[in-house]
């Protein structure tokens, strides 16, 4: 984000989901280049709302009249639809933004799949019902065998999965 604010010159934040979510070092970087590290959530809508409404009357005051144009376009809950994480990151990716390499795919293929992609890698459950994967036991850390890659299909299989007959590897260890 540093990057894109010397390049564009735009005023640019970076949002983590939760307060704690932004090591010191990097909060401090961020403050340096410019960039406004928003903490947590909540603390970030409300901020950008700030903006939105100073943005507003600042405009008002300068020529007497202004368009309220939305930071963001109205969405409704029965248009918001959940990806798995898979197609969320090819989605981000499709927009230029750097995503970690993935497979997804038929569960017999993963051990397979994993020894080309390089090990070690991480196994998680597809789902778009699912949010929080680990807490299901559907997420499986530094796989560095084809046995092992084995044994974590296994264990997730137990695990509460719209989407039994696929998993993933979101990300390479290398």
């Amino acid at each position: 984000m540093v990057q894109v604010a010397a390049r564009t010159g735009l005023p640019c934040v970076v949002a983590s989901i939760m307060a704690e979510g932004v090591e010191p070092a990097v909060h401090q970087h961020l403050i340096e280049h410019g960039v406004a590290p928003l903490m947590g959530m909540s603390d970030c809508l409300d901020a950008l709302g700030g903006v939105a409404g100073y943005q507003f009357e600042r405009c008002s005051v300068a020529s007497g009249s202004c368009v309220n144009l939305p930071l963001l376009q109205s969405v409704q809950l029965d248009d918001v639809v959940m990806q798995n994480e898979f197609e969320s990151k090819k989605m981000l990716a499709k927009y230029g933004l750097k995503t970690p390499r993935r497979w997804a795919g038929a569960i017999a293929d993963a051990p397979r799949t994993a020894a080309k992609i390089g090990f070690a890698v991480v196994l998680e459950i597809l789902s778009d019902k699912i949010t929080h994967k680990a807490e299901v036991g559907g997420v499986r850390l530094n796989l560095r065998d084809q046995d092992s890659v084995m044994g974590a299909i296994t264990k997730t299989k137990g695990c509460t999965c719209t989407q039994r007959s696929r998993c993933g590897f979101p990300r390479s260890a290398h």
